[in-house]
């Protein structure tokens, strides 16, 4: 059986490449993030006294007319892309409106010390790339060596350069459509169950789930106990902080490695997924620090729109777990350490997390069915 989904759009990706400046493009580079960061603050300090003065906020547009004005008076400002600090305030206010929806207040101001740093520029194309020698030409930068390790489309307008873990980095913003796929196979569904050791899915496979941080934690350990007798700000601070740091890069690209390949590959093995709607927040304290269930869930919805496939959320509170997947009964109560899910009306015994993985497709494809016209193949 399957079923029809007419639909047509594009999807926004993002493609993140290294980038190597020079000496002199570093120095750059640090002015321009050190103007942004000016930006933001001057104006975020502006938006608080005009709130508590007046009980309004300025916003982008009159921000862009006081930017006007203000680089008038300190010029040093003009060494900037002039899209670069207009970006900056579009982000401001979007950051205000994100967080007074949620009753947070105004956002932070921005410290030099912060880890990570970034930049958008912006009236960019595909003109200025130069694959035969992998560079692209900024404004105010010049020519910037990159490491193109992968093809990309080339209808990006902009794009964001980042320094995070002592390296950099520049992100293209592109649109890509998405494969037309009308007819989905309803036999080829699966329903996840999330965990910290393993990823089960309903047809019985079992998915191990490496753990990249604890692999890496003795070498964590060592280090941060000689930065914690380092002097601050010496050179053997530094020296180990950058190691340290060198270290947590590898691991994060390590699971991103991972979790993408993964998801591209059930995501085109089947064409209905269903996962739960998990909370990391209630996870156990040590179960939260190699999870990357959110970001999984993430890479599984955004691929199944770029391949034309359909991704099911599960509410949180379904459950999944004290359901039996035979005969449909709900226990009251379920241990974490029983790890046989036994059925008191049927006399079921199956695998916990297997009959959550059951349960979990059968709640997503039942969705289905209630809003979709099923179409014999």
């Amino acid at each position: 059986m399957y079923i029809i989904f007419p639909y047509w759009f594009q999807l926004n990706l993002n493609f993140k490449f290294e980038c190597y400046p020079n000496k002199l493009q570093q120095n750059q580079l640090a002015n321009i993030f050190g103007q942004s960061r000016f930006v933001w603050n001057y104006f975020l300090n502006k938006e608080i006294e005009t709130y508590k003065s007046t009980n309004k906020f300025n916003f982008f547009y009159q921000n862009c007319t006081d930017l006007t004005k203000l680089k008038k008076e300190l010029l040093w400002l003009n060494e900037a892309p002039s899209t670069t600090l207009q970006q900056t305030l579009k982000n401001l206010e979007k950051a205000m409106k994100a967080s007074f929806k949620k009753e947070k207040g105004f956002p932070k101001f921005k410290s030099k010390r912060q880890s990570v740093k970034s930049i958008n520029i912006l009236m960019i194309n595909s003109t200025q790339l130069d694959m035969d020698y992998s560079t692209i030409k900024l404004p105010k930068l010049g020519n910037l060596r990159c490491k193109f390790h992968r093809s990309f489309p080339m209808n990006f307008k902009s794009c964001t350069i980042k320094y995070e873990n002592f390296k950099y980095f520049i992100v293209f913003h592109c649109t890509k459509e998405a494969i037309t796929n009308n007819k989905l196979d309803i036999n080829k569904s699966i329903g996840i169950d999330l965990n910290s050791k393993t990823f089960v899915l309903s047809n019985a496979i079992e998915i191990s789930i490496p753990k990249f941080l604890k692999e890496s934690q003795n070498q964590i350990v060592r280090y941060s106990r000689k930065m914690s007798r380092a002097s601050k700000n010496s050179s053997g601070f530094n020296l180990y902080r950058r190691k340290l740091s060198k270290i947590h890069l590898y691991v994060k690209n390590q699971r991103k490695d991972f979790y993408h390949k993964l998801s591209l590959k059930i995501v085109k093995d089947y064409d209905f997924i269903c996962l739960e709607d998990l909370s990391v927040k209630d996870f156990i304290g040590h179960l939260k620090k190699d999870s990357y269930f959110y970001e999984f869930r993430k890479m599984i919805e955004y691929k199944c729109e770029l391949y034309g496939k359909k991704s099911l959320i599960i509410d949180r509170y379904f459950p999944s777990t004290k359901k039996c997947s035979n005969c449909g009964n709900v226990k009251s109560k379920i241990l974490l350490s029983e790890r046989i899910y036994k059925c008191n009306c049927c006399n079921l015994e199956i695998s916990r997390d297997l009959n959550a993985a059951i349960n979990i497709r059968t709640a997503g494809m039942a969705g289905i069915a209630q809003h979709q016209n099923l179409v014999m193949a």
